[in-house]
Protein backbone atom coordinates (compact mmCIF):
# COMPACT_ATOMS: atom_id res chain seq x y z
CA UNK A 1 0.00 0.00 0.00
CA UNK A 2 2.90 2.71 0.82
CA UNK A 3 4.46 2.01 -2.51
CA UNK A 4 1.44 2.75 -4.53
CA UNK A 5 0.33 5.64 -2.22
CA UNK A 6 2.61 8.18 -2.93
CA UNK A 7 3.73 10.29 -5.91
CA UNK A 8 6.30 8.69 -8.33
CA UNK A 9 7.11 8.80 -12.42
CA UNK A 10 5.14 5.92 -13.35
CA UNK A 11 2.24 7.41 -11.30
CA UNK A 12 2.65 10.78 -13.36
CA UNK A 13 2.27 9.15 -16.55
CA UNK A 14 -0.36 6.63 -15.92
CA UNK A 15 -2.54 9.91 -14.53
CA UNK A 16 -1.39 12.15 -17.98
CA UNK A 17 -2.02 8.71 -20.13
CA UNK A 18 -5.85 8.41 -18.66
CA UNK A 19 -6.06 12.14 -19.01
CA UNK A 20 -5.29 11.61 -22.24
CA UNK A 21 -7.44 9.00 -23.05
CA UNK A 22 -10.37 10.44 -21.51
CA UNK A 23 -9.86 13.47 -23.88
CA UNK A 24 -10.09 11.67 -26.88
CA UNK A 25 -13.17 10.23 -25.58
CA UNK A 26 -14.86 13.11 -24.78
CA UNK A 27 -13.93 14.92 -28.19
CA UNK A 28 -15.21 11.62 -29.68
CA UNK A 29 -18.35 11.45 -27.55
CA UNK A 30 -17.74 7.97 -26.85
CA UNK A 31 -18.74 6.65 -23.33
CA UNK A 32 -16.71 3.12 -23.84
CA UNK A 33 -13.63 5.39 -24.17
CA UNK A 34 -14.40 7.66 -20.85
CA UNK A 35 -14.59 4.52 -19.06
CA UNK A 36 -11.41 3.04 -20.44
CA UNK A 37 -9.85 5.68 -19.33
CA UNK A 38 -11.57 5.68 -15.64
CA UNK A 39 -10.03 1.75 -15.38
CA UNK A 40 -6.60 2.73 -16.62
CA UNK A 41 -6.58 5.81 -13.94
CA UNK A 42 -4.07 5.60 -11.32
CA UNK A 43 -6.30 7.05 -8.24
CA UNK A 44 -7.07 4.10 -6.35
CA UNK A 45 -3.75 3.64 -4.67
CA UNK A 46 -3.67 6.96 -3.18
CA UNK A 47 -7.09 6.49 -1.70
CA UNK A 48 -6.57 3.15 -0.35
CA UNK A 49 -3.61 4.51 1.11
CA UNK A 50 -5.35 7.46 2.32
CA UNK A 51 -7.74 5.38 4.37
CA UNK A 52 -4.77 3.31 5.84
CA UNK A 53 -2.89 5.97 6.92
CA UNK A 54 -6.16 7.48 8.66
CA UNK A 55 -7.01 4.38 10.21
CA UNK A 56 -3.80 3.97 11.73
CA UNK A 57 -2.92 7.75 12.28
CA UNK A 58 0.05 8.01 10.14
CA UNK A 59 0.18 11.27 9.12
CA UNK A 60 3.67 11.20 7.09
CA UNK A 61 1.62 8.83 4.87
CA UNK A 62 -1.64 10.72 4.77
CA UNK A 63 0.06 13.62 3.31
CA UNK A 64 1.80 11.45 0.85
CA UNK A 65 -1.15 10.36 -0.37
CA UNK A 66 -2.95 13.84 -0.21
CA UNK A 67 0.10 15.19 -2.28
CA UNK A 68 -0.32 12.30 -4.81
CA UNK A 69 -4.54 12.66 -4.69
CA UNK A 70 -4.09 16.69 -5.46
CA UNK A 71 -1.27 16.51 -8.25
CA UNK A 72 -2.70 13.63 -9.92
Amino acid sequence: IHAEAGWSSRYAFMAMMSAGIAILGLLLSSPAVVIGAMLLSPLMGPIIGFGFSLALFDFREMRASLHALVLG
